[in-house]
């Protein structure tokens, strides 16, 4: 799951272009089939969807979510670790040399998921 914002909670759906870094890449994003490009999660929502991963775009969010959430180990990603950072270099822009940059960072950060 790729957050774009923590406060408040926002990923991105199959009608983002992030979608399309998510799956070339090599992952698969769980709100591909959402209806609008940029849906807004409740905590609860993000806890029971138990992605493998999530991932936010810079390292501040990605500290301030793992801070919020170190209560609940019962989420796989938090028990795990598995909370991660793009930094904000090159995924939200859109041009042809940005999306490489931007699915080379994906699929690094997707071979370094723990199971």
């Amino acid at each position: 799951m790729f957050l774009v914002s923590v406060r408040p909670l926002i990923t991105v759906s199959g009608e983002s272009y992030i979608n399309s870094i998510i799956e070339d890449a090599g992952g698969v994003n769980l709100f591909h089939d959402e209806n609008t490009p940029y849906p807004i999660l409740s905590l609860e929502y993000l806890l029971m969807a138990d992605p493998d991963a999530v991932v936010t775009m810079n390292a501040d969010d990605r500290d301030y979510l793992a801070s919020m959430l170190e209560d609940y180990g019962g989420a796989r990603f938090v028990r795990l670790s598995n909370i991660f950072a793009t930094g904000d270099g090159s995924v939200p822009y859109y041009s042809p040399e940005r999306y490489v940059e931007s699915v080379e960072k994906f699929a690094l950060i997707f071979r370094g998921i723990k199971q």
